[in-house]
């Protein structure tokens, strides 16, 4: 049977627990890489899906005023209908003076 000393015995606990630190520490930042991984891909998802993100490329989204539905199709235009039109940095307003079908 050996005998073993109590600060050998606490010597080698500290050399076992140092070793599950590291690889805790090493699991952790591993998690964190892969979570901010994750988050980024995830944000520009959603920036691509975000409606406005088109106004920073030079489009406006026009709305009726009165109800603030997009203006999708020429047809919905009403000549003398009031709109706001959003701009990146802003919103201004116009009215229908016509409608022009655009050449092909």
């Amino acid at each position: 049977m050996r005998i073993f000393s109590p600060s050998a015995l606490a010597s080698r606990k500290r050399g076992d627990a140092a070793v599950l630190l590291e690889r805790a520490a090493r699991m952790i930042g591993s998690l964190r890489d892969a979570s901010r991984g994750r988050f980024g891909a995830a944000n520009a998802k959603l920036s691509a899906l975000d409606p406005t993100a088109v106004l920073a490329r030079g489009y406006a989204i026009a709305t009726r005023r009165a109800t603030g539905r997009a203006i999708r199709t020429l047809a919905e235009a009403v000549p003398g209908e009031g709109l706001d039109i959003r701009v990146t940095d802003g919103v201004f307003g116009a009215f229908v003076a016509g409608a022009a079908k655009r050449d092909p």
